[in-house]
C-alpha cells in the first residue's frame, strides 16, 4: 500500500482525474473499430449487448442506428442483455422510440418482441405491440406471432384471444 501511495503521489491528482476518461475513450474507440472494420449482424449484436449489459443506452442507441445504415438487420441476439435484467426495458424503449421510423423502428420493436417472448414475457412483450399499435410503429401479424406462438404453447387460450383483440 505505501508503493502504491509513493505511485499516486508521483503521478498527481490530475492524471487520477484523466484516467477513468482515457479509459472509457478507448473502449468506445474499440467498439468503433469493430463496427467500423467488419460491420455485420454478429458484431453489432455483440456490441449492442456489451452497451446494454453496461446500462450505455446512448451506446445502444448509436449502434441500432449505424446497424441500419450499414444494412445489418437485427437478429435473434439483438437484446439478449435483457435477459438478465428486464428492469433495462423502460430505457430500451426510449431508445427504440427515438430510432428513424418506418423498418428501423419497427423492425427494433418486432426483434424486442420476440426476444421477451422467448423469455416467456408475454405481458411484456404485449405492452411492447401495444406500444407499436399505439404510436403507429407498423405493428402486423408478424409483430405477434412469437406472443400468440409462446402463449399457445402453455394452452393459455384467453391470454391468446386478448392478444387477437390487440391485433384489430
Amino acid at each position: 500500500d505505501l508503493q502504491n501511495m509513493q505511485v499516486v503521489h508521483k503521478l498527481g491528482l490530475k492524471s487520477l482525474i484523466l484516467t477513468p476518461i482515457v479509459c472509457n475513450t478507448t473502449r468506445y474507440v474499440s467498439t468503433q473499430n469493430l463496427v467500423t472494420d467488419s460491420p455485420s449482424s454478429a458484431n453489432y449484436d455483440y456490441l449492442i449487448n456489451k452497451a446494454g449489459r453496461d446500462r450505455d443506452f446512448g451506446t445502444v442507441q448509436h449502434l441500432l442506428m449505424k446497424r441500419t445504415r450499414d444494412g445489418c438487420f437485427y437478429t435473434n441476439n439483438t437484446f439478449k442483455f435483457i435477459s438478465t435484467d428486464l428492469s433495462v426495458l423502460d430505457d430500451l424503449l426510449k431508445i427504440l422510440a427515438g430510432l428513424s421510423h418506418g423498418f428501423p423502428k419497427k423492425s427494433a420493436h418486432d426483434c424486442l418482441v420476440n426476444q421477451l417472448s422467448k423469455l416467456h414475457r408475454t405481458t411484456k412483450a404485449l405492452h411492447v405491440a401495444e406500444i407499436m399499435v399505439q404510436n403507429k410503429y407498423g405493428a402486423n401479424a408478424c409483430t405477434f406471432h412469437p406472443i400468440l406462438n409462446e402463449l399457445t404453447k402453455k394452452k393459455n387460450m384467453d391470454e391468446a384471444w386478448r392478444v387477437m383483440q390487440v391485433m384489430r
